[in-house]
């Protein structure tokens, strides 16, 4: 494997090194912007499924659902990533929806620890106790402020907390 691997490295190496490649100073070009829009279904349209399959809308009423995860009561769960404080946090078991957690900016990463849901928004992690059962969250506490990391949306930030938070916990 590691014969295989020095063969590979070796032409790259002799074209990197063979090729003066001057790329741009950071920022020094216009960044790309092609954003995704939902647009409504058009009145007759219908997908075209083998036979013996259905296909139906599931849900609908979010204005940008954008991460969904598996609770522990198998309920699923829905952050819509609407700007300006109207992001959400829905609930949904069957076809029954409710929004548990409102007044969000754009929250994308969720995850569970113990009785808590963590939710990332790009200025801070906060975590709210859960019941699945009832489809009900509490009032929500920051335990990570993010404030000085700039913009980005938090999954990754997320997660490498909730991490953190519990190897902690495990040292205790």
């Amino acid at each position: 494997m590691r014969i295989l691997l020095v063969t590979c490295m070796i032409p790259v190496g002799v074209f990197a090194a063979g090729n003066n490649v001057k790329l741009p100073e950071p920022f020094a070009t216009p960044s790309a912007r092609n954003y995704s829009k939902m647009i409504p279904r058009p009145a007759g349209a219908n997908l075209k499924v083998p036979r013996g399959f259905v296909v139906e809308e599931y849900l609908s009423g979010f204005e940008r659902p954008r991460y969904m995860l598996l609770g522990p009561s198998k309920e699923l769960l829905i952050a819509d990533s609407a700007l300006n404080g109207a992001g959400a946090v829905w609930v949904v078991q069957g076809k029954d929806k409710k929004k548990i957690i409102e007044n969000l900016d754009r929250p994308y990463g969720m995850a569970f620890w113990k009785e808590y849901l963590y939710v990332g928004e790009p200025t801070s992690i906060k975590r709210y106790r859960y019941d699945g059962k009832a489809m009900s969250a509490g009032r929500g506490e920051e335990v990570v402020s993010l404030k000085d990391f700039g913009k980005a949306w938090t999954d990754q930030r997320l997660q490498s907390e909730i991490q953190h938070c519990k190897s902690r916990a495990l040292t205790r």
